[in-house]
């Protein structure tokens, strides 16, 4: 699922057409728990090194937040955690799911964001030297409100 949020006149976002300013970005797939993107998904499994795993229980594709973006002069106005809450939102209502798995790179602001919505680095995590975090939440309940 790939979502863009647009700016409309400076005063609102939209998902709708005739808008000018690009807001947000989501990108919302099934994937491993590590983010691997397979083009063949059982050549992939196979391509592990010795003693790697996939992640999670190492087998079945899992929600997975790939992107979430915000345009920089809309940053700090609490659109990223919106958006956040909004894909949470599909995997708990729509895709009946209640993991939901993503990565994050260095930069702080991101980190911040995620750990302070529950979202916890995973013990499997075979990639944190190239700096790459990867992170899990378990979604609770029926709905987010």
């Amino acid at each position: 699922l790939g979502m863009l949020l647009r700016q409309v006149d400076g005063r609102g976002v939209s998902a709708g057409e005739g808008a000018e300013v690009p807001a947000a970005y989501l990108e919302l797939l099934l994937l491993p728990p590590d983010g691997r993107r397979p083009i063949n998904p059982v050549v992939a499994f196979e391509e592990l090194a010795p003693g790697e795993t996939v992640g999670g229980d190492g087998s079945e594709p899992a929600p997975y937040l790939l992107n979430l973006c915000v345009s920089r002069e809309l940053r700090g106005q609490g659109l990223g955690r919106a958006v956040l809450r909004f894909a949470e939102q599909i995997v708990q209502e729509a895709w009946g799911d209640r993991e939901l798995f993503l990565h994050t790179d260095k930069t702080e602001a991101p980190w911040r964001l995620y750990s302070s919505a529950g979202y916890e680095p995973q013990s499997w995590n075979s990639r944190a030297e190239l700096g790459v975090r990867y992170m899990k939440k378990c979604l609770g309940g029926p709905s987010l409100t």
